[in-house]
């Protein structure tokens, strides 16, 4: 589902990080900052626009 004048989607209840496109949308799990749970790395990500577009990247951060 595209809603005029939204590109992007944040989730994040998985802690599961990921980045992803579908049909022109942006689709962002940033993962989890807090203590670690399954197994995943903790991380975060950044979210900013280039030439008009969404872009994103999930950083690891140190235990």
């Amino acid at each position: 589902l595209k809603i005029e004048g939204w590109n992007v989607v944040i989730s994040g209840h998985s802690h599961k990080p990921s980045i992803g496109e579908i049909r022109g949308i942006l689709w962002l799990n940033p993962g989890a900052a807090g203590p670690r749970r399954f197994r995943l790395p903790i991380t975060f990500a950044f979210l900013w626009e280039e030439a008009g577009r969404p872009c994103a990247i999930v950083h690891p951060l140190a235990e």
